[in-house]
């Protein structure tokens, strides 16, 4: 491992740990074991630092994405791409911690993250398209009711970790895994009953494979 990567890594421990505003270059050396200048030396600043970290955190995001849109998009694929997303977010969670203070501070993060959003929008609709497509959801019943649907699935998306950090107890797993089944459950209105009934396995597969608690759907 590299002495940037080291880093990298100390810091996203530390900002996830303590947050943004205490993790400062000296206590970030200090727990790599090197001195002030040395870590300034790769990395000025803690916002340079921040700054790698979100583009890291989007480039696992969409790996994951572009792997799933290269499939068939069925539920399962929806379920799989969703928890593989929420446990990212979890992985980098100082981002979304200390979401409003980040982007007001790093101008490049906040430009780059309103065209990013642009981009997922598209990419969920297309999502939402092929499972119309197959029968899993319904036509739109209210003009705009997709759109709006996407609106509430980012709120969520950017959201949900200080929300369970304030509102649910428990380990960060189970947090998980809440905020999860809520993301998850914006789609039931929208289901076909064929779409239900693949909705309901997928569950039961959930409930197996990630060993959630059954009593999160109920």
């Amino acid at each position: 491992m590299t002495t940037k990567e080291k880093i990298l890594e100390a810091a996203l421990s530390l900002f996830n740990e303590l947050g943004t505003d205490v993790s400062s270059l000296r206590v970030i050396a200090k727990e790599v074991g090197i001195s002030h200048g040395n870590l300034a030396y790769h990395f000025p600043n803690t916002d340079v630092i921040i700054h790698q970290l979100y583009l890291d955190l989007v480039q696992e995001l969409d790996e994951q994405i572009h792997s799933a849109m290269d499939q068939a998009i069925d539920l399962a694929s929806l379920f799989e791409l969703g928890w593989l997303n929420f446990n990212i977010l979890q992985k980098y969670r100082f981002l979304l911690l200390d979401f409003v203070r980040i982007m007001r501070r790093i101008d490049a993060i906040k430009a780059h993250f309103r065209t990013l959003t642009e981009l997922r929008k598209q990419q969920f609709h297309f999502m939402i398209d092929s499972l119309i497509q197959r029968g899993l959801l319904r036509e739109e019943r209210f003009e705009g009711g997709y759109q709006r649907l996407i609106g509430r699935l980012f709120i969520l998306g950017d959201h949900w970790i200080p929300h369970s950090e304030i509102h649910f107890g428990g380990e960060d797993a189970e947090r998980l895994q809440r905020s999860f089944v809520l993301f998850i459950s914006q789609f039931e209105p929208y289901f076909t009953e064929e779409g239900r009934l693949e909705y309901l396995q997928e569950i039961d597969r959930f409930i197996v494979e990630k060993g959630m608690e059954p009593r999160l759907f109920k």
